[in-house]
């Protein structure tokens, strides 16, 4: 008879007092990559002050790194107007309350045609097996934006507790316009890589097969230095988050 030896658990992370940390660092681990993760459950390894003050205060403070330190690092993108959108969210008092997330969403709200701009532009990638595959590729990078820059992850920790304050803020239409910011930087840093591809020599089908390996990595490219970025910074907000008192 052979004898299975089961594996040792993974060691589970600490849950702490405080349901914003535990919903912030369950979301964090899911969606950053794995050396990042050992300082999440590090950080959470003692006492954590979980009064509703400190709670109301940890919300507000994941809230402006939403709107101000995280939005604006996607919005500066986009020439003009975006650049505009990001000095003006960098430039706000410190979203403490409820009228300052109001005053916030008022400039947040610019983003709320964004979805629709990014459509139409990538509604003109068809009639063809390359611009096709540009614009999935594009889409799919796009739809990870949001999770793997920890801008999902600090939006529900900061509605766990602060909900009519994320609303007046505007945090749906912050992450919307974000996914398609990406989606259009994507686009365009995936383009020229399929076209470059699809007129060289060789094979169509063998172009093909090259470009659905490697369409997505480059579509990616265009931001993955953006996300690693934030996901450094949404663990210093973690551990202060966790130091609050």
């Amino acid at each position: 008879m052979i004898h299975h030896v089961a594996a040792p658990p993974v060691p589970r992370r600490p849950e702490s007092a405080s349901t914003l940390l535990n919903i912030l660092s369950a979301e964090l681990e899911n969606a950053l990559p794995d050396d990042c993760r050992a300082g999440i459950s590090a950080a959470l390894g003692g006492p954590v002050d979980s009064s509703e003050d400190c709670e109301s205060r940890r919300a507000f403070l994941a809230l402006d790194w939403l709107v101000r330190t995280w939005t604006p690092r996607w919005t500066r993108f986009v020439p003009g107007v975006g650049e505009e959108l990001a000095a003006r969210l960098e430039g706000l008092p410190p979203i403490t309350d409820l009228a300052t997330a109001e005053a916030a969403g008022n400039f947040v709200g610019v983003l709320s045609s964004t979805p629709a701009q990014a459509e139409k532009t990538i509604a003109e990638y068809r009639g063809n097996i390359f611009d096709e595959a540009a614009a999935v590729a594009a889409r799919n990078a796009a739809s990870r934006v949001c999770a793997e820059s920890a801008g999902t992850a600090v939006a529900n920790a900061a509605a766990s507790t602060v909900p009519d304050a994320c609303s007046a803020a505007r945090t749906d239409v912050a992450l919307t316009g974000v996914t398609a910011i990406a989606l259009l930087v994507s686009l365009d840093g995936v383009a020229p890589y399929i076209q470059h591809w699809a007129s060289g020599p060789g094979e169509v089908d063998a172009k093909i097969l090259s470009i659905r390996a490697l369409a997505p990595h480059a579509a990616w490219r265009s931001l993955e230095s953006t996300a690693e970025s934030l996901q450094q910074s949404a663990l210093q907000l973690h551990r202060s988050l966790v130091e609050l008192r």
